[in-house]
């Protein structure tokens, strides 16, 4: 499972290759930090295009800490 770090206190410490790249980036942060999804699948999706108000609506559940816009983003190339 592929993950990304968000530094701070109270971090579990990785191992291996993880701990190397992560030290090249190490950074003290007085907060509490957490690790995310590198890698993330939006669940539950249902689509409905509204012909009359060329509308497009796009409903869909994601995993906690992760940004909707961002996937969204990914999907229209802006």
């Amino acid at each position: 499972m592929l993950r990304g770090l968000l530094p701070g206190k109270r971090v579990k410490q990785s191992e291996g290759l993880a701990l190397e790249y992560e030290l090249a980036s190490n950074v003290n942060i007085p907060e509490d930090g957490a690790r995310r999804f590198a890698w993330i699948f939006p669940a539950d999706i249902q689509s409905d295009y509204k012909e009359d108000k060329n509308w497009f609506e796009l409903q869909f559940t994601l995993p906690k800490g992760s940004y909707a816009t961002e996937l969204i983003s990914e999907l229209i190339h802006p």
